[in-house]
């Protein structure tokens, strides 16, 4: 057979891309490979050999006394605000009870009157 220049290179040129391509194949699946060993090596490896358990321990402890100064200032809040309420109910009931009679014949209950200045 007889082949003209032309036709050699472009035989060479299809057996360099053929090589080519089979070593792109081959380096690929050997990069599978070492990616999936790495993968299942990774899978086996226990998590809880290096974990360094202090600092779990430091924010259990920081999230606890959020929570129990949280709680500290809501039972604060609700005493500070029950002592205020009893103490202008008790204010206001000493007023009504120490006030003249003569406001009440001069207001009967039921008008409006008392909230017009």
């Amino acid at each position: 057979m007889h082949f003209n220049r032309c036709e050699v290179e472009i035989i060479i040129f299809l057996e360099i891309n053929r090589t080519n391509q089979e070593e792109i194949r081959l380096k690929s699946i050997h990069d599978l490979n070492t990616t999936a060993g790495s993968y299942e090596e990774d899978l086996e490896f226990d998590f809880t050999q290096d974990l360094d358990w202090n600092y779990f321990w430091i924010f259990c402890g920081l999230v606890g006394a959020v929570i129990l100064s949280v709680i500290v200032t809501i039972l604060g809040f609700f005493k500070f605000s029950m002592t205020i309420g009893v103490n202008i109910h008790d204010a206001m009931f000493s007023s009504l009870v120490r006030s003249p009679v003569k406001f009440f014949d001069e207001n009967p209950s039921g008008t409006p009157s008392i909230l017009n200045f």
